[in-house]
């Protein structure tokens, strides 16, 4: 679930690491269920790699997307 989340969450940990000088702990809370998922930065820094891979190759990063939406997860 958090998976399409993770380059948006990373771009917003550097750049509060960048103006306190420290590298927070991130986090998500879904709402919906109530779960807490905390990435580790290795998982963050790599899926900032392959967001980067993607705008350089000329693809979109759209959370609606097919390849980033589990199945069932849009509520219309």
């Amino acid at each position: 679930i958090a998976e399409p989340y993770l380059p948006q969450l990373g771009l917003y940990g550097l750049a509060l690491e960048a103006a306190v000088g420290a590298r927070p702990t991130l986090s998500l809370l879904f709402l919906r269920n109530g779960e807490m998922f905390v990435p580790g930065w290795p998982e963050v820094e790599t899926a900032l790699e392959l967001a980067r891979e993607r705008v350089d190759a000329g693809a979109l990063l759209d959370p609606e997307a097919p390849e980033y939406v589990a199945e069932g997860a849009l509520v219309e």
